[in-house]
């Protein structure tokens, strides 16, 4: 089994051999919009060219296929979108809403599926976003990388609340990477420096039967204030 800990962060705010800046966190989700949406393009002309080489000549049922995925999409980027209203997000509801665009932007069109299960809590807006995000990115690797021999897959987010935090884990049954990590691209960057703004941990596991990616990330001291404060009341 490949464990693989979460690496620290690079030190200068410029580009380093290719690797991501350390950016203020504005900076930083702007870059992660600009990756996701292109994911997003190459995932729809994949498809398209697909339903284009597909011997059907019910074309309208190919091209009502494809309104649906684009319309997947857009609930999709919707869910993940900064206008979420700055209190506390019931985080259980808020993941298993993600799950389920994922499911259907994505994965479905893959013969990917995804599950989530997830405990009650609240968590600052701010941070929900940002774990979103993250989520989002480490399902749709899982989904595009960990399946290269199958034909399906099942890709599943758990949120567990714990004493100080969550554990978050996306887990797949894919192939996995046994004996080493892959060279991490640009989402894997964004991934690590959103989890760090996150004041976060992950850490990788990986063998032949699938992959787990674990995230903790402690409660926000606002959040952490008002349950000690309730407690005590």
């Amino acid at each position: 089994m490949f464990t693989a800990p979460f690496p620290e962060a690079p030190k200068s705010d410029d580009v380093v051999d290719g690797r991501l800046p350390h950016s203020p966190v504005e900076e930083l989700l702007r870059i992660e919009m600009h990756h996701r949406l292109m994911n997003t393009f190459a995932n729809l002309c994949a498809i398209l060219e697909r339903e284009l080489n597909a011997p059907d000549p019910r074309s309208r049922v190919a091209l009502d296929r494809l309104v649906r995925i684009i319309s997947a999409h857009s609930a999709l980027h919707r869910c993940l979108a900064l206008g979420t209203p700055r209190g506390p997000v019931a985080l259980g509801e808020y993941v298993t809403k993600l799950s389920r665009c994922l499911s259907e932007a994505v994965l479905e069109p893959m013969d990917v599926t995804c599950d989530a299960v997830t405990d009650g809590g609240f968590m600052p807006a701010v941070q929900a976003e940002r774990l979103g995000l993250v989520l989002c990115e480490l399902v749709i690797n899982a989904a595009r990388h960990g399946f290269p021999h199958k034909r399906t897959g099942v890709v599943r987010i758990e949120v567990a609340r714990q004493d100080h935090g969550w554990c978050c884990t996306v887990t797949d049954n894919g192939g996995g990477f046994p004996d080493a990590v892959p060279a991490a691209g640009l989402g894997t960057q964004i991934v690590e420096a959103l989890v760090r703004r996150l004041s976060g941990r992950m850490i990788v596991q990986s063998t032949a039967e699938g992959t787990t990616v674990t995230l903790l990330i402690p409660l926000a001291p606002a959040t952490l204030r008002s349950e000690t404060s309730d407690a005590t009341a």
